[in-house]
């Protein structure tokens, strides 16, 4: 079953609506709590992507015609913030960022999805990275006073494709990440896939994109 570009129509798994075994005002925050993960129902033949697009009009400087405007906010609009392939096929199980959903009446019913907003693609035996994210399993060291961490440390567990193209970061190419890499990250562009939220999973970890991975190295990158 094919549904419209850049979208997967997902069935969600059943809400969730406490954490720690503590019951949340579902009424007021509903869709914080949803349930995040679901089988796919449909998905695009394709996706779209106007990365390379809207960074030819980019390069023409500060100064756009208006026929420039209107196509930057299509792209911006209508096209994939990353150029990847579809991952995913129907009857796979996903996991995906709760605020896709916000606003949705999707109680009860199958929802569209970005696909930018995928995470990940799950099995009993397997988990799969989509939209070249890494997932990993963070490493935490000992903060000495006030001091505010920017910088993550963790073992890479999972890796999905590369990004042949980012929308927001055109220059950037990624690079060589293999499962069993011990990495330094940017802590503020890594998002903590939550245990209580993502009960499928059986650890910790953190998704991030090879962009924000600052070093490769061993246990030395602590110190």
């Amino acid at each position: 079953m094919l549904s419209k570009s850049n979208f997967v129509i997902i069935e969600p798994d059943e809400d969730n609506h406490s954490v720690n075994g503590l019951m949340m005002d579902t009424d007021e925050r509903k869709y914080y709590h949803a349930a995040v993960s679901g089988t796919v129902v449909a998905v695009p033949d394709k996706l779209i992507y106007y990365g390379r697009e809207a960074q030819d009009i980019r390069h023409k400087g500060r100064i756009r015609s208006r026929t420039d405007q209107i196509k930057l906010g299509h792209y911006n609009q209508y096209g994939t913030s990353f150029d990847v392939p579809v991952e995913v096929k129907v009857g796979d199980k996903v996991m995906f960022k709760h605020m896709s959903i916000a606003g949705s009446d999707f109680m009860g019913t199958k929802i569209p999805v970005l696909y930018d907003m995928l995470i990940l693609r799950y099995t009993d035996n397997e988990v799969y990275p989509l939209n070249g994210y890494i997932l990993v399993e963070p490493i935490e060291r000992e903060i000495i006073g006030e001091t505010v961490e920017m910088k993550g440390y963790g073992t890479v567990a999972h890796v999905g494709c590369k990004v042949k193209h980012y929308k927001d970061y055109p220059k950037f190419k990624d690079g060589d990440v293999n499962v069993g890499d011990f990495i330094m990250f940017h802590r503020s562009y890594s998002i903590q896939v939550e245990v209580e939220l993502h009960r499928q999973l059986d650890r910790r970890y953190f998704y991030l994109h090879r962009r924000n991975v600052l070093a490769i190295g061993d246990s030395n990158l602590l110190s």
